[in-house]
């Protein structure tokens, strides 16, 4: 979940379905849940959204695989898309996967700087497994869109 810079709130579930296999979500506007679905990519699952100052979101999708390992994908969904009873579709931006440095990324936080543009920071959760570990990675989100 996260807050748009019109101070709603944007909600979607990691596997809430509705009937179409699509997940569910919510703009949540004062007392008001207004429905709205995300349609995943492929076996990504949502993890984290983050708002940017446009009103644009980036959602984090993360993937596991017994034999492909985990994956993560950032997914840009426009601000104009986000209205009552849309089925959202983001655009992929940017895939971690092998042979890049990847683990269970749960989290995603922006931040906008005048200088440095938008900075994005990605975290794993290691789940107290010797098998996963625990990262903070910073991307630096390019300006193809004007943002």
């Amino acid at each position: 979940m996260t807050v748009l810079p019109d101070e709603r709130i944007l909600a979607i579930t990691e596997t809430y379905k509705n009937p179409d296999g699509s997940l569910k979500g919510w703009l949540i506007e004062k007392d008001q849940f207004i429905s709205l679905s995300y349609l995943p990519f492929e076996e990504f699952r949502p993890t984290d959204l983050a708002a940017l100052s446009n009103g644009d979101v980036l959602l984090l999708e993360s993937r596991f695989g017994l034999l492909s390992g985990w994956a993560a994908r950032i997914v840009r969904i426009p601000r104009e898309s986000l209205l009552p009873g849309a089925r959202l579709i983001g655009e992929e931006i940017a895939r971690i996967e092998p042979p890049l440095v990847v683990d269970n990324f749960e989290g995603m936080a922006v931040r906008e700087d005048p200088q440095a543009g938008t900075l994005i920071y990605l975290v794993s959760d290691d789940n107290y497994s010797p098998f996963q570990r625990t990262l903070l990675l910073q991307f630096r989100l390019g300006t193809t869109r004007g943002n």
